[in-house]
């Protein structure tokens, strides 16, 4: 694992494919930049307690702790099941939070042009896309699908508006898991969002 994350600090590409998430850990520090922003799609915040190797389940927090990316330069959107002490560390590190019932109550278009309003005054914008930021029903081939998520197609008008940004410059799209899938329709779904992002 730590050769794998070694490799991936060291990367030149600009899109890549997990995996879970915690490959989002050193893919990020490929950027070098210190005021760099990371835009995070996913059903879970990711701010567990740190272990030792970075996982899925605290992969952002080992970023922030470690000083590799400010709270404030975080954006996170569409998460809907996390503990309390994850809240916690959000509101302490000042972190931009769009659940997925914000983004019910306020409409899409209305969170996407704060997100970009935001991540414009970045130095660079990594997006990471977590499968499982939609709803269960569209992308059953993940390791921890949940309820009340983003329909495919509001996941995929965020991509759109965010891949607009001029500062975005990397990206990644984790947690699919063929062996879980029905019918093949979380990896055709996570393949159109490549295609937007191409």
């Amino acid at each position: 694992v730590l050769e794998c994350f070694s490799n991936l600090k060291n990367s030149s590409a600009d899109i890549y494919l997990g995996g879970d998430h915690s490959i989002t850990y050193a893919c990020f520090q490929s950027l070098k930049n210190s005021d760099a922003g990371l835009i995070i799609l996913d059903a879970h915040p990711d701010v567990d307690e740190c272990t030792d190797i970075p996982t899925h389940e605290d992969y952002l927090r080992k970023l922030i702790d470690e000083g590799l990316v400010k709270g404030e330069n975080v954006i996170l959107v569409g998460i809907r099941n996390y503990g309390a002490n994850e809240m916690e560390f959000i509101k302490k590190n000042k972190i931009k939070n769009y659940s997925a019932r914000s983004i019910f109550e306020n409409g899409i278009q209305e969170v996407a042009d704060s997100i970009t309003e935001i991540a414009s005054s970045f130095s660079e914008v990594y997006l990471s896309i977590d499968i499982d930021v939609a709803d269960s029903v569209f992308v059953p081939g993940t390791g921890m699908p949940e309820p009340a998520g983003l329909s495919s197609r509001e996941v995929i008008y965020l991509v759109q508006r965010i891949r607009l940004l001029r500062n975005l410059t990397k990206a990644d799209i984790v947690e699919v898991n063929p062996s879980l899938d029905l019918n093949n329709c979380t990896s055709r779904f996570a393949a159109r969002i490549l295609e937007e992002l191409l």
